[in-house]
């Protein structure tokens, strides 16, 4: 049996991932915070913001998804030497964000439409679109960010990433509590829920502007030379689209799933609303851990593709996929120790907290098959095998996780606890499938290649 984790490799993989962590975690704390705030301020208001951000999240992250193509270009064009042709897929990305933050801005400003179709309570509806209409300033920047930010993670320096983010976060923090509370001495009033849209768009502008200014100064980042017109960038744009629209179509599955489940249950009230958004975002947390993995196969993998080193390449994919199994034992360990303690962050509601630390029980289930899907889903994009994971994230999520989900919530009224049994089958099944389609990867590079 040759050997999987090689001491060199699976440091490559930690060090990567540390701050790829950093930055997942002070992302999804931005959302977080977002959520915290407002429930301390109101519990309609949070109820919002959550719907808000069930509307946000799907098209945020399809977007992201996309533009992960420039990660995975770019890992392949740096691990080959081939640092001058990065300029154009970095353009080709701008042009695909600037696209996209129109669409997503016209999604927002329309998203009564889409919150009325899954019948959210009536007075949560208003709340929620002025929430994304304020939150649709920072669209363009934060897809630009994103640009930037996989560029660097595709010439493995992360750490920049990292400390933007955690200048967004503060600043998020500190102008959500203002925008929502108010401050009297300066005489800055109440805003409340558009505030802390305002408070979010305010922080992405802010990241982009610290993301440029690293451009300007760290060594490696410097000599990329991204500012200096290249052409082909059309050209550039179709290649970016073939990787990247699999790529942002199977997240956007899952995390749409995620969404519409939220939705879904906007016809139970408030209490079950905030208890869902909360087991959520509590549960997002711990996934930052092996998604951040993901991100650093997909770059480490990427490029050893990119110089040929196919062994290599199969190693590191098998060296990740046990790393990631072991993260989620460890982090289904600490949401059942803790499970009563973290929805006290975002609320003083008994019932709330009650139905919370309920549904994290049924988040311990699914951190396996999650973990494994995800950890077999960054090995195939890390290969340029986008397609593959999207046919699999659209059967499991939305032909097998959401009929079973809304059947059990909303036919057998199980309300919240349907949902989340839905989402643990979909996940087994995207695990099952991906996992085989790694396996089959590595039998067709074997073959291709005369490896052993």
């Amino acid at each position: 049996m040759k050997k999987i984790f090689v001491g060199a490799e699976f440091k490559a993989l930690i060090l990567l991932a540390l701050p790829i962590l950093c930055t997942q975690l002070l992302q999804v704390g931005m959302g977080t915070t977002d959520i915290a705030i407002t429930g301390h301020f109101d519990a309609l208001v949070q109820s919002g913001v959550a719907m808000g951000v069930f509307v946000w999240n799907p098209i945020l992250l399809f977007a992201s998804g996309t533009l992960m193509a420039v990660t995975i270009l770019t890992a392949h064009q740096f691990g080959a030497k081939r640092v001058k042709r990065i300029p154009t897929i970095f353009h080709g990305g701008v042009s695909v964000a600037l696209v996209f933050s129109v669409i997503a801005i016209s999604i927002m400003w329309q998203s009564e439409y889409i919150l009325r179709f899954f019948e959210v309570q009536d007075d949560v509806i208003p709340l929620s679109v002025n929430y994304l209409r304020a939150l649709s300033v920072g669209v363009p920047a934060i897809f630009l960010f994103n640009t930037l930010r996989c560029v660097c993670e595709g010439v493995a320096r992360p750490l920049p990433v990292t400390i933007v983010t955690f200048v967004g976060f503060v600043v998020n923090g500190v102008m959500n509590y203002f925008l929502v509370y108010g401050y009297e001495p300066i005489g800055l009033k109440s805003y409340g829920v558009i505030g802390s849209g305002l408070g979010t768009a305010f922080a992405m502008w802010s990241m982009l502007a610290c993301m440029l200014m690293f451009y300007r100064v760290e060594p490696r980042l410097k000599t990329l030379n991204l500012f200096r017109y290249r052409a082909r960038i059309f050209k550039q744009v179709k290649g970016l689209l073939q990787i990247g629209v699999p790529n942002g179509a199977s997240i956007f599955a899952e995390v749409a799933l995620f969404s519409v489940s939220g939705l879904i249950l906007g016809r139970f009230g408030e209490i079950v609303i905030n208890s869902h958004q909360i087991a959520l975002n509590i549960t997002s947390l711990t996934f930052m851990v092996p998604l951040s993995t993901s991100f650093a196969l997909i770059a480490l993998i990427g490029q050893r593709m990119g110089r040929k080193d196919f062994e290599g390449a199969m190693r590191i994919a098998k060296m990740g996929r046990l790393t990631c199994f072991g993260i989620m034992i460890c982090t289904g360990i600490y949401l059942f120790a803790l499970k009563s303690y973290l929805p006290m962050v975002f609320s003083d509601d008994p019932e709330i907290l009650k139905l919370s630390a309920h549904l994290l029980i049924f988040s311990i289930i699914f951190q396996l098959p999650d973990g494994l899907q995800i950890a077999a889903a960054g090995c195939l994009r890390g290969m340029k095998d986008t397609k593959a994971p999207m046919v699999i994230g659209i059967t499991s999520y939305w032909l097998v996780a959401l009929p079973i989900g809304y059947y059990l919530a909303v036919i057998k009224n199980m309300q919240a606890e349907g949902v989340w049994i839905g989402l643990i089958i979909g996940l087994t099944c995207s695990a099952i499938l991906s996992n085989l389609r790694l396996q089959w990867q590595f039998k067709r590079m074997k073959r291709m290649y005369g490896l052993t």
